[in-house]
Parts: C-alpha cells; sequence; structure tokens
C-alpha cells in the first residue's frame, strides 16, 4: 500500500527474486503515479507508462477502498491468511 517508485520498486526486486505480491490501490484513480501526464517534458503514454511499469513488475494488483469498514477487513483478512 505504498505510492510512487521507491517502495513498490523494492517490491518488484522482491517479486523478480519469487516473492508473491499484491499491489493495492485506491479503487479511484489509483496509484497517483497513474495521473502524470509528462515525465522529464515528455508526453507519458498512459498504457505504456514506464513509471508505473518498472516499480510494479511481477505484481498482481486491485483496488481496495481502505477508508471503509468493508475495504479495511478485505486487507486485514489477506495479511492474515
Amino acid at each position: 500500500m505504498a505510492q510512487f517508485t521507491f517502495v513498490p520498486a523494492a517490491g518488484g526486486v522482491l517479486s523478480d527474486w519469487g516473492a508473491d505480491f499484491i499491489k493495492i490501490e485506491r479503487p479511484v484513480p489509483g496509484d497517483t503515479q497513474r495521473g502524470f501526464i509528462s515525465s522529464f517534458g515528455r508526453k507519458v503514454d498512459p498504457l505504456r507508462n514506464g513509471m508505473m511499469k518498472h516499480p510494479n513488475c511481477g505484481k498482481r494488483s486491485g483496488g481496495v477502498d481502505i477508508s471503509t469498514d468493508e475495504g479495511l477487513s478485505i486487507t486485514l483478512m489477506r495479511w492474515i491468511f
């Protein structure tokens, strides 16, 4: 449940080493980096956003609203099992 590059990249490296990761994002709008429209002065293609692809490689993902009781219970159940 982290955004931006550093924590997701650490999970990406661990998934390369065989760890099983599930990235939990807010249902709308998702990870903040998904909304970036430019990088280093160039337009970002939302379908091929390297800022999302590289740090999150090898992960499954889903959207859960952890501000609700239901979303929090789903997240906690996943961590327990």
